[in-house]
């Protein structure tokens, strides 16, 4: 091989190499743990208004289960079982058996604080939450459904960091067999944000609506994505720089 050869050749490994250690700087993610996030527990053949490792709303002040025909708070969220393959209203997308069903009403919904030492904001990465979600029950009317991510203060309040809202419209649920992912993501976590280090929580939780329709949840997924600092690509683009240019010179001096 000669001196140039070699030298081009050098140049692509290393500029090979650099490009995949940088890219997947930029695009390495993992995905965290959800306990309970395709609503598996507690089993069931049909109904159970028990959501396992998630906590339900508090009944609101303004609740009157006499309006609601005697259906208690408890009962406007759980989960079921998805309907066997070619019945007219199989999910066709349910990870696993189950998924919850919320009813169209404000503040009705669950929430979770992970617990492990990997369900913390880390300095330096962003988070995503995605998940599935239709509409039934009825017509469209409006109601309104918000997925976000959020952290524990000092006092163990709810802060909320990050949200998307969802409108129960035909255009946008089109059909009511078929889940729909909502995603919403953090900004990258800096070591002085208030939420740094602190639990993830995540709520799911009915804005709007009068309980007409309901909500039908599943597979909760939660992704950790590390970004480069902004000096480590500086640096890269330098060094990409000097490997240019030398691969330059080594050809005007041939």
């Amino acid at each position: 091989m000669t001196s140039l050869a070699a030298s081009q050749f050098w140049f692509r490994s290393t500029l090979l190499a650099a490009v995949v250690v940088t890219g997947s700087g930029s695009a390495w993610a993992q995905s965290l743990t959800v306990p309970n996030g395709s609503f598996e527990l507690p089993s069931t053949t049909f109904v159970d208004t028990r959501i396992d490792l998630w906590t339900k709303t508090p009944q609101p002040s303004w609740f009157d289960p006499a309006a609601t025909g005697g259906i208690g708070w408890d009962q406007l969220s759980g989960v079921f079982a998805n309907t066997p393959v070619g019945q007219p209203n199989h999910i066709d997308n349910v990870a696993g058996n189950q998924a919850i069903f919320v009813f169209a009403l404000p503040q009705v919904g669950i929430s979770q604080v992970l617990s492990s030492p990997e369900g913390t904001f880390q300095p330096g990465f962003s988070y995503t939450l995605t998940v599935g979600l239709l509409a039934g029950g009825g017509a469209a009317d409006n109601s309104m459904f918000q997925v976000g991510l959020f952290y524990l203060d000092g006092s163990n309040t709810p802060v909320p960091l990050s949200a998307t809202t969802a409108e129960f419209t035909s255009a946008a649920f089109p059909t009511s067999t078929h889940l729909i992912d909502q995603t919403v993501s953090t900004p990258v976590v800096q070591p002085g944000d208030a939420w740094a280090g602190k639990p993830i929580g995540i709520a799911l939780t009915s804005v709007s609506g009068t309980g007409s329709v309901y909500w039908d949840v599943d597979n909760v997924r939660l992704t950790q994505t590390a970004v480069p600092e902004p000096t480590t690509v500086a640096l890269f683009g330098l060094g990409l720089a000097g490997l240019l240019g030398g691969v330059r010179f080594g050809r005007r001096s041939r």
